[in-house]
């Protein structure tokens, strides 16, 4: 848990970044944490657990000692949640799957909108049924 202790912040960014998980994750995979590995870092600069902000900053100097294209960001923030949390997703209670409904969803041809329904749920929510909590 040192990895993320003081990531405890939410909501942030496209996705809505949350919990202490979330933001030592992406600390350590892209941020600060990553480059102090001695470890390749995109942003090597940025501590994400500290400064939580900077994933939905508008300002290329974020840090006050490098200049970060704050669209690139964003994006790659997003990219990251997209695939950590939505494509990784399943619920073994609902026996929903993300892999396995885009799959479906794909097969029969776009047609039913419960697959974005649930998805939407998903990014939301944190549960792919709408009532959930």
């Amino acid at each position: 848990k040192v990895d993320v202790r003081g990531c405890c912040y939410w909501g942030r960014g496209a996705l809505r970044t949350n919990g202490l998980c979330n933001f030592g994750k992406i600390n350590y995979l892209l941020g600060r944490g990553a480059y102090l590995r001695q470890r390749y870092s995109r942003y090597p600069t940025i501590d994400f657990c500290r400064n939580p902000g900077a994933i939905c900053s508008e300002s290329s100097n974020i840090n006050d000692s490098d200049e970060v294209n704050t669209k690139e960001l964003k994006y790659v923030i997003s990219l990251f949640e997209w695939i950590e949390r939505i494509q990784l997703y399943s619920n073994s209670v609902s026996k929903w799957d993300y892999m396995d409904q885009l799959k479906l969803y794909v097969d029969e041809g776009f047609k039913d909108s419960g697959f974005i329904d649930a998805v939407s749920s998903v990014v939301t929510r944190g549960c792919d049924d709408y009532y959930c909590s």
